[in-house]
């Protein structure tokens, strides 16, 4: 931007002291210069593109039908794909990152070519006004040339994209009102026709891992819609969709949660392992652990709100999503706390598995205890495939 206003400077002093003609040529050479020194600095927009076949969001708590649909060769994550941009977005690359992401599409075989594409502008420095303007042409072209059911532009910021026009506004052309939202707690033939038209067209997300919770959505709406309507919290709902109405209810839903983290083993173990769990609530402001202590429990969030952060660094904070097991790692490998756990609404319900009942878990039910351990590994399993991981971003946190 420094170099566009000293160029400006540069013209209007031009024009002053030398007249219109001078102030028309210097403009050119101007011109001529951004022009060569962005392709020099800056000479590939798109830094590359792959399928999110091997990627992860941080939505893990999907049943058990949700995941076969976004594994499936036809129907899942691999018909997503994922393009970053980089550098700076201007006149004199606008064919080059427009044109290059229709030619990655292209290469595809028609019958295989992706339902959802999702943009990366993370590393995106800046964008001029026709970078900007060709950015919402090329959202139209995805659609009507090539028949992309949904495209989501990641800026990599709350604030937006690193444009002078609200590129976001443009971009996104999705809206519902409130009142249509909360009508989704159903699994009627308008509701789903509803979030079908909710996840289709054009989205903006702040980050990579909320478009591809978005994305995966998408996915299995377009297989089975009631599927997003299961007991678990959904960030796209923003609400729960199943009333604990007893303690009786609670547990059953407890359970339900862990056997989705438990895929294949049968019920009545699951049982037992809960078992050995004892009810607990907090409330709005309460610390659960700080970081660094000694690891005595292991929880599982049944409802209200939980967020994990790092002390000394800048703000890194994790949201802990309903349906959680927390603090299992530093419970079966005897770490300490790796971040501090602030407790967000009143009311919160945990269900907490002690050391102490770890112990005797161990020493008399050792079949039981192995779902702790293979909980442990799913869980580390999916924090190594999470797209924080396999891009460049960094959010995930050892909680």
């Amino acid at each position: 931007q420094g170099f566009y206003y000293a160029g400006i400077v540069a013209i209007a002093s031009v024009m002053t002291f030398a007249g219109m003609e001078a102030a028309l040529l210097a403009g050119a050479i101007s011109a001529l210069l951004t022009y060569a020194i962005q392709s020099v600095a800056y000479p590939k927009p798109i830094r590359g593109s792959m399928t999110a076949a091997t990627l992860r969001s941080s939505e893990w708590n999907r049943s058990p039908d949700a995941f076969e649909i976004l594994d499936s060769e036809v129907t899942g994550r691999i018909r997503i794909l994922v393009v970053q941009f980089q550098g700076h977005l201007f006149f004199g690359n606008v064919s080059m990152f427009s044109d290059g992401l229709k030619e990655i599409i292209r290469s595809n075989p028609e019958d295989k070519r992706p339902y959802i594409i999702i943009i990366d502008f993370t590393l995106v420095m800046g964008i001029d006004s026709s970078a900007a303007q060709a950015i919402v042409k090329l959202r139209d072209s995805l659609t009507n040339q090539f028949g992309v059911k949904l495209s989501i532009f990641v800026p990599g910021s709350s604030e937006g994209f690193p444009c002078e026009i609200n590129l976001s506004r443009e971009l996104n052309s999705q809206s519902i009102p409130n009142d249509e939202k909360t009508t989704m707690a159903n699994g009627s033939h308008a509701n789903h026709q509803r979030l079908l038209a909710r996840l289709t067209g054009t989205q903006v997300c702040d980050d990579l891992d909320k478009a591809l919770v978005y994305a995966e959505d998408s996915l299995i709406a377009m297989v089975n819609p009631c599927l997003l309507y299961d007991n678990i919290k959904i960030a796209f709902l923003g609400n729960e969709i199943k009333q604990i109405k007893s303690i009786d209810d609670e547990k059953y839903y407890a359970i339900e949660h862990l056997t989705r983290m438990c895929p294949g083993e049968e019920l009545k173990l699951v049982e037992r392992f809960f078992s050995y769990f004892c009810r607990e609530i907090y409330n709005e402001g309460d610390i659960l652990w700080r970081q660094g202590a000694k690891s005595d429990s292991a929880k599982l969030l049944i409802s209200g709100g939980l967020i994990a952060s790092l002390e000394n660094e800048a703000g890194t904070t994790e949201t802990i999503s309903i349906g959680s097991i927390i603090g299992e790692s530093g419970l079966v490998e005897h770490f300490n706390r790796n971040s501090t756990v602030h407790v967000l609404e009143n009311d919160t319900v945990l269900y907490s598995l002690s050391r102490e009942s770890w112990e005797v878990l161990k020493e008399k039910d050792p079949k039981c205890a192995h779902l702790l351990y293979a909980i442990a590994v799913r869980y580390l399993t999916l924090r190594v495939q999470h797209c924080s991981n396999r891009i460049f971003e960094t959010r995930c946190l050892p909680i």
